[in-house]
């Protein structure tokens, strides 16, 4: 599924509409209050209230992280699942040691492929990798017919269980977002806040103390916020799960002899 808050100009409209939340309430001080002389008293609910946006961001974040940091686990286990399977099939005979190899190598190739396929492609990937694993349930099969190769099934077809099992989690995982109304939350959210950072920083006249300020109100959520989209689009986030442990078993099964 795509989410609207994965389009690329959805960062940049969002950081528009704080920056004009803050002069904003920047304009509303100045126009309504500095101007006019009128008095302004503080009740330090203000300060709760920005705590409160503050406890709000830094959630989404770790929500983020989580997410983040689940997609690598998944893929160690995915990794791990690959190399229980080639061992158990180096005490196999040679033609379902020969098939098991074939097998990895293509599954680790369509993998990798996956990992760096965009959302509209990976839906393509994701066939082949089906078409591929169920040709070798027919080879799986075919070896429970034979007297030579039976008693080994049981001990391989548990092994494809294990690898197609870690397969399909690390698939759906990339599904594993953060909820729309969350985001939406915190952009509205984020507005007010914006607002109130910059009428409670325009009350005293608009100086370069107060505009720093709010500079540096901007810049942090601006931040965290590109920070946190980053890590929730494993699509096109830099930060991305972490292949190498794929990628050092695909380079092991084609420099292997047996």
């Amino acid at each position: 599924m795509q989410y609207y808050f994965d389009h690329p100009w959805y960062f940049a409209i969002y950081a528009v509409l704080l920056v004009a939340s803050v002069f904003g309430g920047l304009a509303l001080a100045h126009y309504q209050f500095h101007r006019k002389k009128r008095d302004w008293r503080p009740t330090g609910i203000e300060t709760a209230i920005i705590g409160l946006f503050g406890l709000m961001l830094s959630f989404t974040f770790l929500a983020a992280h989580t997410a983040t940091r689940e997609r690598n686990r998944m893929v160690h286990e995915h990794a791990d699942a690959i190399a229980t399977m080639r061992r158990n099939s180096l005490l196999m005979p040679e033609q379902i040691k020969r098939d098991t190899r074939h097998f990895l190598r293509a599954h680790l190739s369509i993998q990798l492929r996956l990992d760096s396929a965009q959302f509209d492609r990976r839906e393509l990937v994701h066939e082949r990798m089906e078409k591929l694993m169920g040709g070798f349930v027919s080879h799986i099969v075919s070896y429970a017919a034979d007297s030579s190769l039976a008693a080994n099934t049981p001990v391989l077809m548990n092994d494809l269980s294990t690898l197609s099992s870690a397969y399909y989690r690390a698939y759906y995982g990339y599904e594993e977002r953060i909820p729309s109304l969350m985001i939406d939350l915190l952009l509205i959210s984020a507005m007010l806040i914006g607002l109130l950072v910059g009428f409670m920083n325009g009350i005293g006249g608009i100086e370069l103390r107060q505009m720093i300020t709010s500079l540096l109100f901007l810049v942090i959520v601006l931040l965290t916020f590109r920070t946190v989209l980053d890590m929730n689009n494993p699509y096109r986030g830099t930060i991305q799960p972490e292949q190498e442990n794929l990628i050092k078993l695909l380079d092991a099964l084609r420099d292997s002899d047996r």
